[in-house]
């Protein structure tokens, strides 16, 4: 499977999409830009035969694209479910006058 790297996917009501949110997605959306970045990777029969099955069902998408959703979605999950780091600098002050920190 060929698959180009692309910007994050952004859901309006949450930040990030999350899995979930996939379905609705590929059915309003089918354009972005790309990156000229390219990478290859090795599936395993039964996830690729998954990728088959969900490609059948929205054939206007290449297995690529999907992919390339799937991949991101993840990736925005999992940099959600790292733990927050505190920095040292002070960045700003909310509106009850908190410091803000920079993140770590």
């Amino acid at each position: 499977v060929f698959v180009r790297r692309a910007p994050s996917i952004r859901c309006r009501s949450e930040g990030t999409m999350k899995i979930k949110d996939l379905v609705k997605h590929w059915d309003k959306h089918g354009r972005g830009r790309l990156t000229r970045d390219a990478a290859y990777l090795s599936l395993s029969d039964q996830h690729h035969e998954l990728l088959q099955k969900v490609a059948a069902m929205y054939p206007m998408k290449s297995s690529q694209d999907l992919m390339r959703d799937l991949i991101s979605a993840a990736l925005d999950e999992l940099e959600t479910s790292f733990p927050y780091v505190q920095g040292s600098k002070v960045v700003a002050f909310d509106e009850d006058g908190f410091e803000i920190y920079e993140d770590q």
